[in-house]
């Protein structure tokens, strides 16, 4: 059977070899039946994500092509609730990043971004209901600014901040 070019057998013989020399460990991840392997130096900020963030309330936009949207959307399903399809959007550059907080998928943006617009248009916001207060939303937006920065881009916020929560 071949994995990625390799061959399964072949494989598991250098992580096998890794293990010994404690590059990486072995960790059982709840829900999957296979051995999974992490890297020795990531165990630590690993273990820390789920008791403490590093940041409380840090929010993050994770856009289509993030590996956590791409090859996980049905563990995100299982794991926080949130129910995340590739967008199907014909009208120009649509794109439906999900917003994570703290360690939580609280929802998603559409947000409208052409290469020849000088704006990055945020046309809607989606939060659970939990965490539909101001000061969350408040983050979004901001984090939304420092991405239009590194753009390039004029941030439009068109949604109503009153009316998305």
């Amino acid at each position: 059977m071949e994995l990625c070019g390799w061959a399964v057998k072949e494989t598991r013989n250098i992580l096998n070899s890794l293990h010994e020399k404690g590059e990486v460990i072995k960790v059982v991840v709840e829900g999957r039946a296979h051995t999974q392997w992490l890297l020795s130096e990531d165990l630590e900020s690993l273990s820390s994500i789920e008791t403490s963030p590093e940041e409380p309330g840090l929010v993050r936009i994770l856009f289509n092509d993030d590996v956590l949207l791409l090859g996980y959307y049905k563990r995100l399903e299982r794991t926080f609730g949130f129910r995340w399809r590739y967008p199907q959007l014909s009208k120009g550059e649509y794109l439906r990043p999900a917003i994570l907080f703290s360690n939580e998928i609280i929802g998603e943006l559409t947000l409208q971004l052409y290469s020849s617009s000088p704006k990055m248009i945020a046309e809607k916001l989606v939060i659970r209901k939990e965490f539909a207060e101001e000061s969350v939303v408040e983050k979004v937006i901001k984090e939304l600014e420092r991405i239009s920065i590194f753009a390039g881009k004029e941030l439009d916020v068109r949604f109503n901040l009153r009316s998305e929560l």
